[in-house]
């Protein structure tokens, strides 16, 4: 964060509060108020702080569409009673007053240059030599501040800090190259944050953090996609293993049937949990088949996990609750 942001007024605390207490009673997460308001579900941390208060920095924009998704108004997020003035006119409520000067100063930030030089010439025209930056950068840098609501005594040191982070970035730009991506829309969107970084006309934050935002999301459903088909494949393999562990024990081989049903509650446990029922399940089996071959000690430890986890997940009367108390007591009496 940028040092020096004014702090939050009451009035954006008691409209945070006011969001949260919405939000809850819908039933929505962060993400999914962020993509409702802002049309964009990564930026669920920015709605996490206006609901803290401790985000000063919000345009009045943002405001409206916050409420707007919520379908609450500004005067009952203020708490604020409303109420006609001697001339007949409602007044404002103080969230009012302030989202009108807010507006006011988002609809200057993006304005022409023009406006931003001639309020900020001196700095911008300082800074463009001290940082030996170009005036185009430091203009629009200076309108994202703007927006954040950076005390005017800090603009300066704002736009700093904000050129150097900038410069890091750009010092990182081709980076992308170096990550597997197989993905042809991933590498697009990837050079498209590149190219958004550039010096000159091109520059654009907005458009690298939206490309970055949606190469984020393709990957994150590329991930899930794998995950899913590996936690299918598991299962699937789990399967075969149950039925070779079956084969082995056809023949008498009590230890390979064992070490097999072991090795099946090993991928149950990856893939469900490991106090899941067919976990549980593939642990007795295990069991049993030591307990066929007279290793009665190495029987009862799995006799016993299988036990708490039908404790657990099924309950103390379920008959595979009691099939399992009975394995435990048969096995130490052996």
């Amino acid at each position: 964060m940028i040092e020096g942001k004014a702090e939050t007024s009451p009035e954006l605390v008691a409209f945070g509060s006011r969001v949260r207490e919405e939000r809850k009673r819908r039933r929505w997460t962060l993400e999914n108020l962020a993509d409702a308001a802002l049309k964009n579900g990564d930026r669920k941390g920015y709605i996490s702080e206006i609901e803290r208060g401790i985000r000063p920095g919000i345009t009045g924009d943002t405001i409206r569409k916050i409420a707007a998704a919520l379908d609450i108004t500004i005067e009952e997020a203020d708490g604020a009673i409303i109420v006609p003035s001697a001339d007949g006119e409602i007044d404002r409520t103080p969230l009012e007053i302030r989202l009108d000067s807010l507006a006011e100063d988002a609809s200057r930030a993006a304005n022409a240059s023009e406006a931003l030089l001639e309020r900020y010439g001196p700095q911008i025209e300082f800074l463009t030599k001290e940082l030996h930056a170009t005036q185009s950068d430091l203009l629009q840098l200076l309108g994202h501040i703007l927006q954040d609501r950076v005390a005017p005594a800090d603009i300066q040191g704002a736009i700093t800090q904000a050129w150097e982070k900038l410069k890091e970035l750009r010092s990182e730009r081709g980076s992308w190259a170096g990550l597997p991506n197989e993905e042809a829309e991933i590498v697009a969107l990837l050079q498209q944050a590149d190219d958004a970084l550039s010096e000159g006309p091109g520059f654009s934050l907005e458009k690298a953090e939206k490309a970055l935002a949606a190469a984020d999301k393709r990957y994150a459903e590329i991930i899930e996609a794998r995950e899913e088909q590996t936690k299918n494949g598991k299962i699937s393999r789990a399967k075969i293993i149950g039925k070779r562990a079956e084969m082995a024990a056809l023949k008498f081989a009590y230890l390979e049937a064992s070490d097999l049903y072991q090795e099946q509650a090993k991928l149950h446990e990856q893939t469900f949990r490991s106090g899941s029922e067919e976990y549980a399940s593939s642990l007795n089996k295990a069991a049993i088949h030591l307990d066929d071959a007279g290793l009665y000690s190495k029987a009862e430890p799995l006799f016993r996990r299988g036990l708490e986890i039908h404790q657990q997940v099924l309950g103390e009367d379920h008959p595979d609750t009691a099939g399992s108390y009975n394995n435990v007591a048969f096995c130490m009496d052996a």
